[in-house]
Parts: C-alpha cells; sequence; structure tokens
C-alpha cells in the first residue's frame, strides 16, 4: 500500500495485497474520502515506474515496452495539497513524426468516514450524493455539514460526461505538451472546530504557530531546515543514513496542524489523526534536535484536556485525550473518537514529556503557561492510584466501542497467562505503572519549579511509595523482569513481554539489576535477531505476525535502547538498534508511523552518540 499526505489531504493507492488494500483506496480530506476513483488509462501504455517523489507527491511514467525502443512517454507528477490535488501530465513525443495521444480519466466519490471502511458495521452510513456535473459532487454529512469535492482540467477534456473525460492530443516532432488536473475538497459546517483550528484558549497558553513552522521545517531537498538538525546523521558514511532520510521523510508526511499547532498523525492510512500516546512517545524521541515538536504537542493535549465525565468517550477531569477524530461517524457519536479518552497512559506520557522539555530547555516558560493542565493531570493520577489500589487500572466495562485494552498494546488479546488464558479486569498494565512513577517524578520537579514545595516533596513521597509497590507485585526475580500485568485479582501475569523494558529510566534500584534486565531481553526467546518481540516465543499466544503477540515494533525497541542507552548499557542498546535498523518489515504494517519513524531517528542517533562517546541530551 502507498499512502501520501499533505497536512489534511491523503491518498491511499493498493499494492501488493490489493484483496485487503483496495477497498480503502481513494483520496481522503479529514478522515474522509472524497474520491473513492481516480484512474487514469492511457491508450497503448504500460506503467514503468512509480515512485515517490517526496512527502505528499507522486510521480509515475508510462510507455510501451522498453525492450522495443519506445520513442514516446507519459509522465505524471501529482502533488497533495492541505485541501485537494494537483495531477500533471505531461506527453513526450522522441519519434521523428507527429504522435497522438489518447487518454480517459474516471472519477466518483461517496464521501464515507475512513471508519465506516474499517467497521463493516457502519458499512451503511453512506450519505447521499449529488452529481453537479460530470466532475462536481456535493453531499451533506448526517449532521447536516455539508462536503464537496470539485475536479477542473487545463485544457478542458475533448469528451466530459459521467465521471469520465477523455483527451486526444497530438505531440508534435520532439515535442513535449501537457495538461492539469486540478482537486478541491471541503467540508465546512460553518462553526469553528475547536479540536482543529484557531485558538487553543487558556489552557494552551500562546499559541505556536504550527502552519508557519510546517512551511519553514518541511521540504523535499535535503536541505530544508529540519533536515539540517540531522545533517550529521544523513553524513554517506553512515551506514543507517537512508534509514535518516526515509524516517525524515516519513514524520514531515504525517504532520498535522491542529489548534493552531504542529502534531503528528499517528500512521497512515487508517490513523491519520492525532494520537496522545503515539505524539507524546514520538515527540520525546525527537527532544534532542527537535525540541518545538514537543512543545506543539503538549499545547494541543492541553486544549482539548478533560473537564468532565462522560461515559462514552472516557472522559474524566484531567484526563489527556487519546484520539481526536473529525469524520462524521465520531462528529454523530455514533463511534466515540471525536475526542476519545480511553488510554491510562496518555496523561501519564504528557506529564512526562513537559517535565523532559521542561528540564531540557533549562525554563519554566512552558511549564508556567500549562500549570492548570499538569496541576489537574496530576490530580487524575493521584485519584486513579487511590482508586486502584496503589496502582494505574482500566477496565472495559464502560458499555461503549471503546477500546478493550487501554495500554499500548491494546489488541483484545494482549494481556494473557503464560497458557494463554486471558486475564480478567480491572488490569494493572506494568508499563503504565512504570509511566505514573515517572510521571509523579516529573511533577515533584515541576511543583519545585512552580515554588510549591510541599507539593513537590507529596509528589517524591507517592513516586517511592510506589516504585516500592511495584517492586512487591510487578518484579519476577527468578526471571528478572516485570510481570506484563496484574489482573482484577491481583495476580500476576508472568509472561514475558516487551513491556518490561520499559522499566530502564524508572523503578530499577541498581545497575546490576539493569544490566540483569537487559540480559533477559536479549535472551532468545525474546530477542529474534530483527529487535526485541512484544511476546516471548516460548508463551502461549505467540504469533510471529501478531499485532501485540510476537511482532517487532520500532517504537517499542527504541524506548528500551533509549533507557538502556541512559543507564550506561551502550553496547546493549547497540545491539538492539542495527537489529531493528536492518529488519524487514512486517507486510500488515501501517507505515508509515510517526513513533516508528521517531524512534528509528533515535535509535541512528543512540548508535552514534556510542560511537562518539557524547550525548545529544547533554548538549
Amino acid at each position: 500500500m502507498i499512502c501520501l499526505k499533505s497536512l489534511d489531504t491523503m491518498l491511499v493507492l493498493p499494492g501488493a495485497f490489493r484483496g485487503a488494500e483496495a477497498p480503502f483506496a481513494g483520496f481522503y480530506y479529514r478522515d474522509t474520502r472524497f474520491l473513492s476513483r481516480y484512474e487514469w488509462e492511457f491508450r497503448d501504455a504500460t506503467m514503468l515506474s512509480r515512485s515517490e517523489a517526496g512527502p505528499g507527491s507522486l510521480m509515475e511514467v508510462f510507455s510501451s515496452s522498453i525492450r522495443h525502443g519506445a520513442d514516446w512517454a507519459v509522465l505524471r507528477q501529482l502533488f497533495l495539497n492541505p485541501s485537494g490535488f494537483v495531477d500533471e501530465i505531461f506527453f513526450e513525443n522522441y519519434s521523428l513524426a507527429p504522435k497522438f495521444f489518447e487518454c480517459t480519466l474516471s472519477a466518483d466519490t461517496d464521501f464515507v468516514d475512513m471508519m465506516a471502511l474499517r467497521l463493516p458495521i457502519f458499512s451503511k452510513e453512506i450519505p447521499e450524493v449529488k452529481t453537479v456535473d460530470s466532475f462536481s459532487w456535493r453531499a451533506f454529512a448526517g449532521d447536516g455539514i455539508p462536503m464537496r469535492c470539485d475536479i477542473s482540467f487545463s485544457p478542458e477534456p475533448a469528451v466530459k460526461r459521467d465521471g469520465s473525460a477523455s483527451w486526444a492530443i497530438e505531440v508534435p516532432v520532439k515535442g513535449r505538451l501537457g495538461l492539469r488536473v486540478t482537486a478541491e475538497f471541503s467540508s465546512d459546517s460553518g462553526v469553528k472546530d475547536a479540536s482543529r483550528d484557531g485558538d487553543c484558549g487558556d489552557a494552551c497558553g500562546k499559541p505556536n504557530d504550527g502552519a508557519q513552522f510546517y512551511a519553514g521545517f518541511s521540504g523535499k531537498s535535503r536541505g530544508s531546515p529540519l533536515r539540517k538538525r540531522f545533517e550529521d546523521l544523513l553524513n554517506e558514511r553512515n551506514p543507517f543514513a537512508e534509514s535518516v532520510r526515509i524516517a525524515l521523510y516519513d514524520i514531515e508526511s504525517l504532520m498535522l496542524i491542529e489548534n493552531g499547532m504542529l502534531v503528528p498523525a499517528a500512521g497512515l492510512p487508517y490513523f491519520a489523526v492525532p494520537f496522545g500516546r503515539d505524539s507524546f512517545i514520538a515527540a520525546g524521541f525527537f527532544l534532542g534536535r527537535w525540541p518545538e515538536l514537543a512543545e506543539g504537542v503538549l499545547r494541543y493535549a492541553a486544549s482539548i484536556q478533560g473537564t468532565q465525565f462522560t461515559t462514552t468517550k472516557q472522559e474524566e477531569p484531567g484526563k489527556i485525550f487519546h484520539e481526536a477524530r473529525p469524520g462524521e461517524l465520531s462528529r454523530r457519536g455514533i463511534i466515540p473518537f471525536s475526542r476519545y479518552y480511553g488510554s491510562a497512559d496518555s496523561t501519564l506520557l504528557f506529564l512526562i514529556l513537559l517535565g523532559r522539555f521542561t528540564r531540557q530547555s533549562g525554563n519554566s516558560r512552558l511549564s508556567t503557561e500549562l500549570r492548570d493542565s499538569w496541576r489537574a493531570a496530576l490530580a487524575w493520577l493521584r485519584l486513579k492510584l487511590e482508586d486502584g489500589g496503589g496502582f494505574i487500572r482500566f477496565s472495559s466495562d464502560f458499555g461503549t466501542t471503546g477500546l478493550v485494552v487501554q495500554s499500548w498494546k491494546d489488541s483484545k488479546d494482549s494481556m494473557g497467562f503464560p497458557d494463554g488464558s486471558l486475564a480478567e479486569p480491572p488490569l494493572a498494565v506494568s508499563e503504565i505503572q512504570a509511566y505514573a512513577y515517572g510521571a509523579l517524578m516529573a511533577c515533584s520537579d515541576l511543583s519545585a519549579i512552580d515554588g510549591d514545595a510541599k507539593l513537590s516533596i507529596i509528589c517524591r513521597n507517592e513516586a517511592r511509595a510506589l516504585s516500592k509497590r511495584i517492586r512487591e507485585k510487578f518484579w519476577l526475580a527468578k526471571d528478572s523482569l516485570y510481570a506484563l500485568a496484574l489482573d482484577g485479582n491481583n495476580q500476576a501475569l508472568e509472561t514475558p513481554s516487551s513491556d518490561a523494558g520499559h522499566f530502564f529510566p524508572y523503578c530499577l534500584e541498581s545497575v546490576e539489576e539493569a544490566r540483569a534486565l537487559a540480559a533477559r531481553l536479549l535472551k532468545p526467546d525474546l530477542f529474534s535477531g530483527w529487535g526485541v518481540r512484544t511476546l516471548s516465543d516460548r508463551a502461549a499466544r505467540y504469533n510471529p505476525l501478531s499485532y501485540h503477540n510476537g511482532a517487532v515494533w520500532p517504537h517499542d525497541n527504541a524506548i528500551i535502547a533509549d533507557g538502556m542507552f541512559e543507564r550506561g548499557l551502550h553496547s546493549e542498546a547497540a545491539r538492539i538498534c542495527e537489529a531493528v535498523l536492518t529488519a524487514v518489515p512486517h507486510p500488515f504494517a501501517c507505515s508509515p508511523q510517526a513513533w516508528s519513524a521517531a524512534g528509528a531517528l533515535r535509535m541512528c542517533d543512540i548508535l552514534l552518540e556510542c560511537r562518539e562517546g557524547s550525548s545529544l541530551r547533554s548538549l
């Protein structure tokens, strides 16, 4: 599958797995498909090549069989923009006689929400489409929001009717002629959408001009400002320079502007919207080179922080969002994802990232502006620890269409005992407790900076008490690992998993214990040679192609490697980084993904720092 994106516009093209991917093909705008069909046919031509020319752009070359000495070619260049695209076709004649080219474009639309395509239960949620003329369509979503798609041509086609346009073009000897197709998408309720545009409000402090930043820090060339920050990693002597180039391309493609802030979409094509957990982890990987991304992510999250109890969306005062979708099904409340808060770790990761940003930047400007937000998040954290008997727990018993498992391994079958039986909620997942410890320590620092010595001491003492409880309930001394989770009866899931690797920055009592944990993660049942598996191959539910029960995830391994590196376990960290950066992609991986791209860049940094003996974080 090929996915291109420019802010709110996305193109999905089926790849090798056409049967599974074809239903999702098309052009999307703000999580809704605006063109379900857009196909060129060039008479007597075969596609010779297709390539992504840069973020949001595609190039294709057509001709007759190259073996027969073709004397003509058709070149196509497609450029996405924030609300549509421009498609340019060039007809080139290399012969000694004039050449006639004939081509046809067929297009159609359905204005279907991405989630209606993903979830068959909602397949009937299709708006009625009105055709204004052959290439202009209108529809109203179920909540009354008007949608429109307009396609224009230069020059006009010789024939145009019923979504089909044809041209017959004569190109002179050694000549070149072209045509241009322009598509414009719009979806406007006439009401300011607070989750996407405009001012952040008081909770967000001074707005960060995401549009200006995007214009300045994206670009196709190696000389773009963002790429200049990675010049040392793009050096041809770096064996992973190509991985760096691809990762930067991916992260540029994923950018969105939300509430005036620059934030990454989680991944294409199904998650082309902001996700809290993914954004915080990705921004954390970038802190050493691109701290502005963390600032945008933190401000945006603060602007849509929970303020009330809403069962279907699992919103609670102070809680940080999990997912924000602008599509029709979400807006109408058919699914809860317009602003969905069903993750147990996003609030904790928000606090950790704010603490790290404040510490690294050396000033309290952002933490002061977001004071009300981080204090509300802290209040949520402390209440959840109290309600969960000393741990952060979650239960799927909300009667919603939301997530059953609310840690990063959010598949419904990811929390299993070694024999394969699934744990009963409410669950306390191990790495979430580690994040809770890190969040309390971050709040201790933020409180001290804020001049609240009493709260700082309280947070630090509560962090130490939590660390002790984690030690008592999760640490498996005989296996030098942390348990995957505790079930509703406080029984430990002693299933070896990658989750234990998220503890390196938190709770470990000694260097010796860190070394033991690293050695355990690198044993063959967990370390595949391509990275640390999500689940040990000894576990009953192990499947190397499973989403969360055996596959290797780049961001998961980057977190582990980063923690090892910070603990001084450089050779162990480098082993993981080199393994992941040379791995073969999963055939059904969601690509690109923000935390995978950012994780790859962090792993390249780790390898560079191991070689040079310097740390960017100390600069």
